[in-house]
């Protein structure tokens, strides 16, 4: 093992995981090896980011003066590993604090430790009444609470009771039953926006409205992932997604994170797969509405308080779509620090042309980015391509010839491009050179590059190049087919 593993695993570790951790590994209860100790400490600047991984150094730091030896680091990595991977599954339990209950309470059974069981249960119970709806979790642990109840009822000879019990966990098992298969088709109806093969996930005949006759709507979990199939099986019925987003907002406190993020991923994708990109572009307000909420919330952040990246861009593309663009700049500024540090500085620069780009600010664009190199291979193209659109804007026909021979070299020497990408960005070389060239008096010729952009498969920024063909001269009026 070459440490690549355990040092991705700890760099998402907390500050306070990071501390519980070292705790763990200095308990001999858990951890005979005092090697593993002394690792974890030398990887600490690793990772945190601020060193790269030595072997040689992290070596030196667990066994001194020892020659050195590649297995036996690599096996102490691999039980660093393992040491981790024990750590969070006891952590993830011991943060279950009802569940642990609920374990005990079989082995407490024996007439003998009556009062025990009975102190647990009441404990247990009380716990889980002051615990709000919407979690599947819930459910499973009274579910899990009923089934031992009743199975000591059983055991005990009091049938009665046994009975009643026996009921209670019947319909938590209902209840935590239909909120999982709801998930289950939810997700697979969600699949269908991204591959072409469908995944087998179906209801029983009548589960829709059985739900419904049977007042399963008190449960929020049930009501929302009802709400999500109804939305996804019928979007061009809207009061669904409608019904749903009400919920969402005038319940989130009532709701688990866990549980909220993938009930708005749900609603996004319905924007953006069921409405955007057949045509519905009104629907944009609505998910910067969502994107709000949610960034509001911080539902889409990770458990370090840090937004991914791709909700990141997805953001900033929403917000200047909708022409939010003293937002969108605030968000940039606000939120570019959540990031990953190697990358701040390239999604700082390139996003804040973005938005002087879409408020016509050209002369700001350029000198964002003119004299900036960007490491990443996605800020690399999109800037260029930017600056591309913007010399075009500003009629700068010289600088624009420069920039489209160089960014030509760039993609056929650059190894790491794609074919696709590369057919994509030089395609639009292709049609930016040809429309800074057009006649705009040569109606015919330009409906025919019109055509032949509106046919090419493979063209980044394919709206764009279309706006600026139909806006050349006096045939404006032509619609797209």
């Amino acid at each position: 093992m070459s440490g690549k593993k355990i040092i991705s695993l700890l760099q998402t570790f907390s500050r306070q995981e990071e501390q519980l951790f070292e705790k763990w590994l200095q308990s001999t209860y858990f951890n005979e090896n005092a090697q593993l100790l002394v690792l974890f400490r030398a990887l600490y600047p690793v990772t945190d980011g601020t060193e790269k991984l030595d072997k040689k150094e992290i070596w030196s730091a667990v066994y001194a003066d020892a020659p050195y030896e590649d297995i036996v680091l690599r096996r102490a990595f691999s039980s660093l590993l393992q040491q981790a991977y024990i750590f969070l599954s006891t952590r993830q339990y011991q943060l279950q604090s009802a569940r642990q209950k609920i374990d005990l309470l079989p082995l407490l059974s024996t007439p003998s430790l009556r009062t025990h069981y009975s102190g647990i249960l009441r404990n247990v119970e009380q716990q889980l009444a002051q615990v709000d709806g919407g979690q599947t979790d819930l459910h499973y642990n009274r579910y899990q609470l009923a089934r031992a109840t009743y199975k000591n009822k059983e055991l005990s000879g009091n049938l009665k009771e046994s009975c009643r019990h026996l009921e209670l966990t019947d319909l938590h098992f209902d209840r935590y039953y239909f909120v999982q298969k709801l998930k289950h088709y939810c997700d697979a109806l969600g699949y269908g926006n991204f591959i072409s093969e469908e995944v087998d996930i179906k209801l029983l005949p009548g589960t829709m409205s059985y739900l419904v006759q049977q007042s399963f709507f008190d449960d929020l979990l049930v009501r929302a992932y009802y709400l999500v199939a109804d939305m996804l099986n019928h979007p061009e019925r809207e009061l669904a997604f409608s019904e749903l987003k009400r919920l969402l907002f005038d319940k989130c406190s009532q709701f688990p994170k866990t549980e909220l993020k993938p009930l708005f991923i749900h609603l996004n994708n319905y924007c953006i797969h069921k409405k955007i990109n057949v045509g519905e572009t009104a629907f944009f307000n609505e998910l910067f509405e969502i994107y709000q909420f949610a960034l509001d919330k911080e539902i889409f952040h990770d458990k370090n308080g840090r937004l991914p990246q791709q909700d990141y861009k997805n953001i900033i593309t929403v917000g200047l779509h909708v022409k939010a663009f003293d937002w969108v700049e605030n968000f940039i500024k606000r939120q570019t620090q959540d990031l990953p540090q190697d990358q701040q500085e390239n999604a700082l620069t390139y996003n804040l042309a973005k938005v002087y780009f879409s408020r016509k600010e050209y002369e700001k664009v350029i000198s964002q980015l003119q004299e900036v190199e960007y490491d990443d291979i996605v800020y690399a193209l999109g800037s260029k391509l930017l600056l591309l659109k913007t010399y075009y804007e500003l009629d700068e026909y010289l600088a624009l010839d420069s920039l489209i021979d160089s960014f030509r070299i760039y993609l056929r020497r650059n190894k790491t491009i794609s074919t696709q990408v590369k057919r994509q960005y030089l395609n639009i070389l292709r049609f930016v050179k040809k429309m800074s060239t057009a006649d705009p008096y040569d109606d015919e010729a330009l409906k025919r590059l019109f055509g032949q952009a509106q046919e090419c498969k493979a063209l980044a920024d394919k709206s764009w190049i279309l706006n600026k063909i139909r806006s050349i001269g006096k045939w404006s009026s032509l619609e797209p087919n």
